[in-house]
This record gives C-alpha cells, sequence and structure tokens, in this order.
C-alpha cells in the first residue's frame, strides 16, 4: 500500500507539480517500510539479523514524525520549498540514529568481536534510543498540531469558503496518529520491560505497533491522494502571527483618490488606528458589495478582495476584523445569507432547489451554507 500511493503521489506531484505530494509520497513509504524487517522476520528471511546486526536497516521511526511535519508545511504553504539550512535540523534524531548504527555494524560485520562485546554489554543503548523515539514522536506531533490549530485560525480571515481548504481529514489523522503512537508506545513499554521477563512472544507483541501503522498508511494514503487540487495557499506561520498583531493595532495610511496604499508592516505597527481611516475603507467596502457583490464568487479570497480596493490583506483584514467585527469568512458568508433570503422571495429562483439558489450565492458545498445560515439566523434553512 505505501509503496503504490507513494509511486501514484511522486507521479502525480511531478506532472500537476504539487509539491506536498512529493512530501506525503514519502511520509507514506517510510511509514510503509518501518514495518519491513518485522515483516520479513515472519517471512522466514532472517539475514537482516544473522549478517547485517546493527547496520541502520531498522529506525525509520525516528525519520516519520519530522517527515509528516514537513509535509504539513508544503500543504498549507504552496512556495515552500525545503532547506537543508533551516529544515534539516528535523532529522536530527534519526542521522544520529543513523551514524551509530553504521559505525557500529560495521564493525561488528567485520568480526571485531572485541567491539562486538562491549557493545552488547551497553545495556542502556535500547533503552536510550526508545526514549528517543518517545520524545520525537511527541514533540513533532505537538509541533503538527500547532501548526495546524494556527493555520485553520488564519484561513477564517483569508478564504470565504474553507470547506476545500481546511484539511479536516488531516487534523483527523493528527488525532489518529497520536492514538496508534500512543498505542505503540504502551506496547512497546509492556514488550520491552515486561514480555521479556514473562513467557509472552515477545515478536508476536510487537505486531500491533505495526497494526497502528498500517492503519496511519492506509488512512493517510487515501485520503491524501482522494484531495482535488486547490487554490495555491500561503500560509506562514511567522508572516501569519505578525498579521494577527496588525490587524489588532495597527494605523491605516492617508486616504488616496485610487484607494488605500500598503506601507510595509514594521511602519504599520508603529501606530494606532485612526477612526477617520478605519470608517473610510469600511465605507469602501460597503459602496463596493453594494455595487459589484463580489461575494457572490465562490472562490472570493481576502487577497482578491484586497487588489479590488488598491490595499493589502493586513490592513483590509484588520477594517473587517474591527469595522464590522467579524472574521473575513463570516463577513463574506453573511452577505451571501442575505443574497439567498432574498433571491428565495423572487419568482425568478422557484425553479430552483435550495440548494441550488446557494450555490448561485457564492456558497460551494451544502455543509457551508447550512452552517453558515444556521451561524447567522439560528435556523435552519429548510425551517424558512
Amino acid at each position: 500500500q505505501g509503496v503504490v500511493f507513494a509511486v501514484l503521489l511522486c507521479v502525480r506531484g511531478k506532472n500537476e507539480e504539487r509539491y506536498s505530494d512529493i512530501w506525503l509520497a514519502i511520509t507514506v513509504f517510510i511509514l510503509g517500510i518501518n514495518g519491513i524487517p518485522y515483516m520479513f522476520g515472519w517471512l522466514g528471511i532472517t539475514s537482516l539479523w544473522e549478517r547485517f546486526t546493527y547496520l541502520p536497516w531498522d529506525g525509520f521511526w525516528l525519520a516519520s514524525p519530522p517527515t509528516l511535519y514537513l509535509f504539513l508545511k508544503s500543504l498549507t504553504n504552496s512556495p515552500w520549498r525545503f532547506s537543508l539550512k533551516k529544515d534539516a535540523w528535523v532529522y536530527v534524531p534519526y542521522g544520529f540514529y543513523f551514524v551509530v548504527h553504521l559505525v557500529v555494524g560495521s564493525m561488528i560485520y567485520n568480526g571485531n568481536d572485541a567491539f562486538k562485546k562491549w557493545w552488547f554489554g551497553l545495556n542502556f543503548v535500547d533503552v536510550f534510543f526508545q526514549i528517543l523515539n518517545w520524545a520525537t514522536q511527541i514533540y513533532f506531533f505537538i509541533l503538527s498540531y500547532r501548526l495546524y490549530k494556527d493555520y485553520k485560525s488564519w484561513t477564517v480571515n483569508e478564504f470565504s469558503n474553507i470547506e476545500r481548504v481546511s484539511f479536516i481529514w488531516f487534523r483527523n489523522f493528527l488525532i489518529i496518529n497520536f492514538l496508534c503512537s500512543l498505542m505503540g508506545i504502551l506496547n512497546n513499554i509492556y514488550t520491552s520491560f515486561f514480555a521479556r521477563e514473562t513467557s509472552d512472544d515477545f515478536y508476536a507483541l510487537m505486531w500491533v505497533g505495526y497494526f497502528a501503522d498500517t492503519i496511519l498508511i492506509y488512512y493517510l494514503s487515501i485520503s491524501g491522494y482522494a484531495q482535488s487540487r486547490i487554490k495555491e495557499i500561503v500560509f506562514d506561520a511567522k508572516n501569519s502571527q505578525i498579521a494577527t498583531e496588525i490587524r489588532e493595532n495597527t494605523c491605516l495610511p492617508d486616504r488616496q483618490a485610487e484607494g488605500v496604499a500598503a506601507p510595509l508592516l514594521d511602519e504599520i505597527k508603529k501606530n494606532t488606528l485612526p477612526v477617520e481611516d478605519l470608517l473610510f475603507l469600511k465605507n469602501k467596502i460597503l459602496t463596493l458589495f453594494e455595487k459589484e457583490k463580489p461575494y457572490l464568487d465562490a472562490e472570493l479570497t481576502l487577497s482578491d478582495l484586497a487588489t479590488r480596493l488598491k490595499t493589502n490583506t493586513s490592513i483590509l483584514s484588520q477594517v473587517i476584523n474591527k469595522g464590522f467585527d467579524k472574521n473575513f469568512n463570516d463577513f463574506i458568508n453573511e452577505y451571501r445569507v442575505h443574497e439567498y433570503q432574498n433571491k428565495m422571495k423572487t419568482k425568478n429562483y422557484a425553479h430552483l432547489t435550495r440548494l441550488g439558489v446557494a450555490f448561485d450565492c457564492g456558497f460551494n458545498s451544502k455543509a457551508t451554507f447550512n452552517r453558515a445560515y444556521k451561524k447567522l439566523t439560528g435556523r435552519n434553512p429548510s425551517d424558512d
């Protein structure tokens, strides 16, 4: 499963220039090869243990959590590219494991009996790498989940329809990953510290951890491959935090005849927001929405609206947040709901279903429409 989907994702990633597919392929492949030594053992192929003892053919469990984190970065930030200088640090735990086992395995393979006796006398080594494994999984789970939460908060201020860019399937995967990792850690503790002291079959008990990996491979590969191509997403956690600060405490530039200029972020942050400037751009938004109805575009984004108003996204987001006391998503969907209510009162739309009218008003899914309608009116569309 892992190999098949890794190939499919690599082909699609190359043909459609979807960089995130490449990282998803690497993630799925690493999860897959985690179980190869264990699978070979049950098939009676024991050369990995007998001839190549301690060589780094194992240990990919230290590489999968950081790879998953990098996949999430590529998924939420289309321009992002892996950099040795900025991103290679995530593979330090696996790199350490690889170097240690390459040296040790080579020494043992070449018949250095003295070294072999000394190495096998170090009882703490296995415990150390087990703890390193647990720490790596927990650390990158926290890092990935924090990145996802920041991204989720960002989307409501950037997109008018967040159904396709919310990546709920990835959130679910993170939860499943955490539960499976927890199950694997508990099983690992039992097999390492208790099963060896009992009559239980040590290797037979290890299947629980690999079964958890199998669940992850199937869910991640199928859900990831099923995702349709999405308009370029440019989310940067650091810049997003700066933009949030700007929305909360910034100044709009001087009014201009053709719109509002787009000053640098550091210049904006120095001031407070004058009420007259906020009202000026707020009125421009109201005029634009009354005359041109940009909210009817299902793919409308904050960036699109900022271009129409000749300003930048940070300023526009701040005006919507403060001037209308809403995030961008709620602001746009409120106009769409009102548009839907007005159209349902006319005979021109009598031939359409409720959902058909909703799509004509800018919604792109039934779930989004129902959620927005109930949030604004407190009722379901079918109740009216």
